[in-house]
Formats: structure tokens, C-alpha cells, sequence
């Protein structure tokens, strides 16, 4: 009834043998998968209630991180179902399955019941975790599997493991966002000309425009067109005999941009988080918070990203921000996220 694949995950660098594809037929004899239902900000949670009330903590830290925009919003927003409603959430575009080898609710059972003995004993020894498999249930869905012996061993392996777990999902949710901002108009002209003139080499979706360029101290910086409020600016220093890119230096100098904006603006130092990234391939760093208004109160996340290329000699600083006082802020500042994750260094062209 059940066709398991086993795939150790490619590129794990903490030892943690993940299987890539579970095939599972289960509910109907449907031989037309339906579309994916559900926003690609949510995240459906099959468990049983009582391993719930174990790990539900440790999960919502993993899967369903918390940002500050500043209101407290989720990276993903949960929705816990269990066994009576699989019928319901079978085709969410990101569903999440618990179980434990424990316990007999009807959730881990039904897991339990698709594995193989020796895949049993694999999870028992700690050998195996994660199933993950893309289109199961539906089209552009992303279905993970989580099982462990018990709960404690569960709450370890999540604390152990939750950033790639996240990242599984995340990477989907980004492709699909980045999919659905470029499907139709995407301004080639216009970045084609920002490449010619700045160096800078980023994708600019349709409902983008210029709205103030410096090109003699090499920033510029677009809008959208439509509310909500989304701006992207770039930034590229002369060329430096050092690479200056350090937690300071991306403050101060964000801060020299943020007072040039037409509404000058600051950065919040209560929320104000740094992290270790790649751009375009190169160490960088990553900033991230509330901006606030110096005049009539407004406010609302950015995040920003600073690097060194070492081929021009020039640090770089691109940064995006989102205003939207009357809702959930998060999925913009994703697209936002998706968009400085299109610019490239082009090595081969040196301004």
C-alpha cells in the first residue's frame, strides 16, 4: 500500500540522516492531484493532542519563529489539526506531520503503520527523523514527517536540528513568493539600465520605480507603487583599501542612508538584531528591526545587507523596508527579502 524511498539529505553538515522522499497513498484512489490550498505563510500541524501538549512549544520555536514588525507576528502561522481532520488539511501547501512510536493516538499510528520494520528500528536508534517530500497530496504542496521514539527524543532532535527543518519549508515558501513577484512584467529595461549606470545587478519586479537616485555617492532607491509601503534602496561605498563590514559600520552606515530618505527615518535599538549571511556568494552581514520616523509617528520592519567585494574593492548595502500600520506586515517583508535575494555581483563587469 505504501512506497517508501530512502534518501540520505544532501549537504547536512550536523550528521543528521534525513529521508528525502516518502511516498504515501492514502485517502482516495484520485488519480488528479488537486492545487495546494492554504497561504504560503501557513503551516497545517497534523499531531495527536497529546503529543501536542509535549512539544508544541519547541515546534512553534522552530517551524513558527517569532519577528517583531512591531507587533509580534510568525514566520509561518500555525494551524494545529489532528487525525478527524486530515480529510480537510491533506492538501495544505505546507503540512507538517508529528508522530511518536510511543504513544498510540491515531496520528502516530498511522505513521507507525506506513514504515517499514527496519525503518521502525532506524527511527527507535535515532537513525532516522525526517521525511520530506515535495507534490504528495497536491500540487506545489511541501509535506514533512517528523517521528522519533518519544516526546523527550523529539524536543532534542527539534532543538538539535530546527534550523534546517525550518529552512525546508522557508526555501519552498521563497521560491514560491520570488514565482509569484516575477510571473508577469518584470521591469528587464529597467534593471538593465540601474546595472548599466550603478553596477548593481537585482531583479525589479513590475509595481517598482525609481523614486530618488544619487548616482554621485552610488545609492538609489525604488518604491512600490502600491500600498502597502515598500521601498528598496542600494548602496555601494568608493573603493576601500580594507574591508570595513562589521556590526558598527552597517549601523552608521545604514543610519548615513536612513537620514537621506525624503522622510528621514532611524533605526529602533531595542530591536535590533545582527546575523552572519551570504550575498551573491560573499561573507555579509545582516541587520534587521523596526525603523521608526524622526517627525509624524510611522514605522515599521527592514531589513539590511552588507558585503565586501573583494574584486572592486567596494562595500555594498541594500536594504528594504515595509509600512503597513493596518495588518500583518511579514509577508511583505518577505517579498522584500525576496527581492535583495536577487542581486548579484557581476565580477566580470567592474564599475
Amino acid at each position: 500500500m505504501h512506497n517508501l524511498k530512502r534518501k540520505i539529505y544532501p549537504g547536512n553538515v550536523t550528521g543528521l540522516f534525513v529521508i528525502i522522499a516518502l511516498t504515501i497513498i492514502l485517502l482516495s484512489g484520485c488519480t488528479i492531484k488537486p492545487e495546494a490550498t492554504g497561504q504560503e505563510n501557513s503551516l497545517c500541524i497534523l499531531i495527536d493532542p497529546e503529543l501536542r501538549d509535549s512539544i508544541e512549544n519547541t515546534l512553534l520555536q522552530v517551524f513558527c519563529p517569532i519577528i517583531e514588525t512591531p507587533q509580534p507576528e510568525r514566520r509561518f502561522n500555525p494551524v494545529f489539526a489532528g487525525m478527524d481532520e486530515i480529510a480537510n488539511v491533506q492538501t495544505s501547501r505546507n503540512l507538517l506531520i508529528v508522530a511518536v512510536l510511543n504513544q498510540s493516538g491515531p496520528v502516530s499510528q498511522l505513521v507507525f503503520n506506513m514504515l517499514s520494520p527496519e525503518i521502525v528500528q532506524g527511527v527507535s536508534n535515532g537513525e532516522y527523523f525526517v521525511f520530506s517530500k515535495e507534490n504528495e497530496w497536491a500540487k506545489d504542496q511541501q509535506m514533512m514527517i517528523l517521528v522519533m521514539a518519544d516526546p523527550a527524543s523529539m524536543i532534542s532532535q527539534l532543538q538539535e536540528e530546527g534550523g534546517e527543518l525550518f529552512s525546508i519549508f522557508d526555501d519552498v515558501r521563497t521560491q514560491k513568493v520570488k514565482k509569484d513577484l516575477y510571473r508577469r512584467h518584470e521591469q528587464k529595461k529597467l534593471a538593465a539600465d540601474v546595472r548599466e549606470r550603478y553596477g548593481f545587478d537585482m531583479r525589479i519586479p513590475h509595481d517598482y520605480y525609481i523614486v530618488r537616485e544619487e548616482q554621485d555617492d552610488g545609492w538609489l532607491r525604488l518604491k512600490r507603487g502600491l500600498a502597502p509601503g515598500r521601498w528598496i534602496t542600494l548602496w555601494k561605498s568608493e573603493p576601500l583599501l580594507a574591508n570595513p563590514v562589521d556590526t558598527s559600520w552597517v549601523y552608521q552606515t545604514w543610519s548615513m542612508l536612513a537620514a537621506s530618505f525624503a522622510d528621514t527615518v532611524q533605526a529602533n535599538l531595542d530591536y535590533l538584531h545582527f546575523k552572519e549571511i551570504e550575498v551573491a556568494g560573499l561573507p555579509a552581514l545582516e541587520m534587521w528591526g523596526l525603523w521608526e520616523t524622526k517627525g509624524p509617528q510611522g514605522g515599521g520592519p527592514f531589513v539590511c545587507r552588507a558585503f565586501f567585494n573583494p574584486n572592486d574593492k567596494r562595500a555594498y548595502l541594500i536594504e528594504g523596508e515595509v509600512f503597513f500600520p493596518r495588518g500583518e506586515k511579514e509577508p511583505f517583508l518577505r517579498q522584500v527579502e525576496v527581492i535583495l535575494s536577487t542581486f548579484k555581483v557581476d565580477n566580470n563587469n567592474i564599475y
